[in-house]
């Protein structure tokens, strides 16, 4: 079979050619001939789309000539009027999506050739489609670069506030493990100076977001990122419907397991609408208790870990190995003396009390560093004195 490996001058007409003889047409062949001729972009790329056509571009023979056909068209797009060429973009990438008889990966390899190929005006829309396809084919993980990076994508493509909610909300559709940051990441686009209004479907949103947090609330401590200060979840406290879910989200965020034990115990119906795990949420609260403990003290005794907790004082050490485990702090258990030495823990809110009691701590180093200097500077010169 005939194919086509590199762009060229004649590259349209070779690809005309074998298109035809493909489809064993005379008819295509004479169609696109004319297109060409008239320098016709947007009738000749109508014809290469087509679904026939689009058929036999994928069955060029190896994949390097699909690229070769799929880049030449991408270039077709370009000498397409100016006010139309985002929709031919868009419509080349519905064929590539359409011909379901291509291996997927094959396809999603195209969508991004032709994002990469088209100027940085069409891209966002591009990308939103690429990442569609992504996720409907199970192949996101693949666009690993988007999400380890998406502010790095935001700013190369100079997206406004909007755009950059779509992608956000189209990254935690298209790739479930970064589903929670990218929601989060929703969340902070409203925050900022000016009056805030947010519609049905941004509220609903805002909603679904709380909703993922409150599923993995030791995965929202790990990220550090304090929903509860966001001005798009202070909305939804003023409407009933969802006003809970900011109370059991304030809850995870710096209340205690008696917290969560009087919230369960006055919101049984919401806990299971939103098919909320009682043992897997006490065991959540249990974990950042101990988090909350041990961030006020250096050592802690097994005793005081029991009764925050709740546990049994034989079941302590096994409570601190899952936290040291789970990455929420730092410490060891002195056995002999009933107590766990914490030697690095993150509090779970900083509000204006974390922040005296760091300026007590500070102020106790810098006392500490004068007594030193001044015993220093005192016994120099009792040195100096002696000779």
């Amino acid at each position: 079979m005939a194919t086509l490996v590199n762009l060229s001058p004649s590259a349209e007409l070779s690809l005309v050619q074998i298109l035809g003889e493909s489809l064993s047409s005379e008819a295509f062949i004479a169609d696109c001939t004319a297109h060409i001729a008239a320098a016709d972009a947007p009738s000749l790329l109508g014809a290469f789309l087509a679904p026939a056509a689009v058929e036999g571009l994928f069955g060029l023979g190896d994949e390097d000539s699909v690229h070769a056909a799929v880049a030449l068209l991408a270039s077709l797009v370009g000498r397409c009027p100016a006010a139309k060429q985002a929709e031919h973009a868009l419509a080349l990438v519905a064929a590539v999506v359409g011909h379901a008889a291509a291996p997927p990966a094959l396809r999603l390899s195209l969508l991004v050739s032709v994002y990469n190929l088209r100027p940085k005006p069409e891209k966002h829309r591009l990308l939103l489609a690429v990442l569609a396809f992504a996720a409907s084919s199970s192949l996101a993980a693949s666009l690993s670069a988007v999400y380890a990076d998406p502010a790095a994508v935001i700013s190369e493509l100079a997206l406004d506030g909007p755009q950059t909610r779509e992608l956000h909300l189209a990254l935690a559709a298209a790739h479930e493990p970064a589903s929670q940051a990218s929601l989060t990441a929703w969340l902070r686009t409203f925050d900022g100076p000016g009056p805030l209004a947010m519609d049905a479907k941004e509220l609903e949103t805002a909603a679904r977001a709380v909703k993922a947090a409150l599923a993995d609330p030791v995965g929202l401590f790990r990220s550090s990122e304090n929903l509860t200060d966001m001005r798009a979840v202070a909305e939804l406290k003023k409407s009933p419907a969802t006003a809970p879910l900011v109370t059991l989200l304030e809850v995870f965020v710096s209340g205690s397991l008696s917290d969560w034990q009087a919230f369960a115990s006055s919101n049984a119906a919401l806990l299971a609408k939103e098919s909320l795990d009682s043992d897997k949420c006490v065991e959540s609260m249990r974990l950042l208790s101990l988090v909350s403990l041990a961030s006020k003290n250096p050592e802690v005794p097994y005793s005081a870990v029991a009764e925050t907790l709740q546990v049994p004082l034989e079941s302590v050490e096994g409570w601190v190995v899952q936290a040291v485990t789970a990455g929420l702090l730092v410490a060891r258990m002195d056995q002999a003396r009933q107590v766990v030495a914490v030697e690095r823990c993150v509090h779970r809110a900083f509000g204006e009390q974390e922040w005296k009691e760091l300026k007590g701590r500070l102020d106790k180093a810098k006392e500490n560093l004068r007594q030193v200097r001044e015993n220093y500077v005192e016994q120099v010169a009792k040195q100096a004195s002696k000779k």
